[in-house]
């Protein structure tokens, strides 16, 4: 694998034309998942199709970032959402920036296009005044577990199940 050269990477708002190649992101994603957790995900496509792809970058309360390789070409993007958890008696009222979906184009891995985006999607939190970021990764997902640990996160709270 050729080293990425991260002088020319830029990370952007996307636009419409950028939707086909998040498509097949997320198209490539929901197969590691498939093959991570057959017992959960199914069918051969993505999480959002065309329509919702671009009603996401349409959407304010959910920043989308792209990583342009300097020629046009995304090669990651993150889908994120902003979030309120109210107060009650035993909680604080929070602002979170949840990262809902984070993919690298496998030929950029390991290459800071997942940290460039993360960074992005950090500064973007603490100009809206958000109190934490905060995401899920299954536990199959061993590389993205450390790249989120790399990072700086950690856990938070634990999901914990008995298949029946």
């Amino acid at each position: 694998m050729a080293k990425y050269n991260m002088q020319d990477l830029i990370i952007r708002t996307p636009c419409e034309a950028d939707a086909g190649r998040v498509e097949e992101l997320l198209a490539y994603i929901a197969q590691l998942h498939r093959e991570g957790r057959p017992d959960l995900f199914i069918g051969s496509g993505a999480k959002f199709d065309r329509a919702e792809v671009l009603a996401l970058f349409a959407d304010e309360s959910s920043p989308v970032f792209v990583a342009d390789d300097g020629s046009g070409r995304v090669v990651g993007y993150i889908i994120c959402r902003l979030r309120s958890t109210p107060s009650n008696p035993s909680l604080r009222a929070v602002r979170t920036l949840y990262v809902e979906d984070l993919c690298v184009d496998p030929s950029c891995v390991k290459q800071g296009v997942g940290s460039a985006l993360m960074r992005k999607a950090e500064a973007f939190a603490r100009e809206a005044g958000c109190y934490n970021i905060d995401l899920n990764v299954w536990a199959f997902n061993t590389g993205a577990i450390a790249f989120y640990e790399k990072n700086g996160y950690s856990v938070q709270r634990s999901i914990m199940e008995k298949r029946l």
